[in-house]
């Protein structure tokens, strides 16, 4: 009997990555669901594909125990940050499933970028310039010059992130916005230089797939989703991520570690760690 698998946000790059290295092996069989209306599986009618509401609606768990119920689902693997969030606050909830996703104090460690930052410095895994604020921001000068990209603290995708080229433009894309963010150095364009490393780890913490991809389009001008890309082969950033992974104790489900490429031999910075 195949064991069946549930795959969240299948149509976010983690989702179709883990989607792409399972559905090799015949002994699995994928249910996936995704909440994106526009994605490729809903336009393609694919079998066993289902349009879930997202994951902070109130009626996510109900879907979720639905399909659950329905297909007998022995493990769920959660690819977006939102829900691997959900997943790991209900993990009582599912005993009898094997879920993969790290405990909230390990996730809080690599999608606060702050906090991930902070460990890579202790890693010595090169990163760009970082420095954390709180908006708005009081008389309180940026130790980074222009220009730099302004990122959420806590967030997934591209929003509120936004490429800034000199302080009349700091200010009036911040006027609006409250929280806590960090700033970074902006360290070019994100057309065919950034590069990610998947990784998928179980509970035990095995490393159970990896894939290393090379983004040619991004959804967005200034990143985001890749929407084309090509795999490549680059052990220095495999070593790198495992690095990573490995200084996250309890760290399991899947990850996706961006880097960006600047001029010279194995010159990259870690820029992102989608969970």
């Amino acid at each position: 009997m195949k064991t069946k698998i549930l795959i969240t946000a299948v149509n976010s790059p983690p989702g179709r990555s883990v989607y792409t290295s399972l559905k090799k092996n015949k002994n699995l069989d994928l249910i996936c669901i995704d909440s994106d209306k526009n994605s490729v599986f809903s336009l393609m009618k694919k079998k066993k594909f289902f349009l879930s509401p997202p994951a902070k609606n109130k009626n996510y768990k109900k879907f979720i125990n639905k399909i659950i119920r329905q297909n007998k689902i022995k493990i769920i693997i959660p690819c977006i940050e939102p829900e691997i969030i959900f997943f790991s606050k209900n993990l009582t909830s599912y005993k009898e499933i094997n879920i993969f996703v790290p405990k909230l104090n390990v996730l809080y460690e690599v999608i606060n970028k702050h906090k991930l930052f902070n460990l890579c410095k202790k890693l010595k895994i090169k990163t760009p310039k970082t420095q954390k604020i709180s908006l708005p921001i009081k008389n309180k000068k940026l130790k980074i010059h222009y220009p730099i990209i302004l990122k959420p603290i806590i967030g997934w995708g591209m929003n509120n992130v936004h490429v800034i080229k000199n302080k009349k433009q700091f200010l009036q894309i911040t006027s609006d916005l409250r929280g806590e963010f960090v700033v970074q150095k902006f360290l070019g364009n994100f057309k065919k230089n950034i590069y990610a490393v998947g990784l998928l780890i179980d509970k035990n913490g095995k490393e159970k797939l990896n894939f290393i991809s090379k983004s040619i389009i991004t959804k967005y001008k200034n990143g985001g989703p890749a929407i084309a890309g090509l795999e490549v082969n680059n052990r220095f950033l495999l070593k790198v991520a495992r690095k990573l992974i490995s200084s996250l104790q309890g760290f399991c489900g899947p990850a996706m570690i961006e880097f960006i490429k600047t001029k010279g031999r194995n010159n990259f910075n870690l820029i992102a760690f989608n969970s």
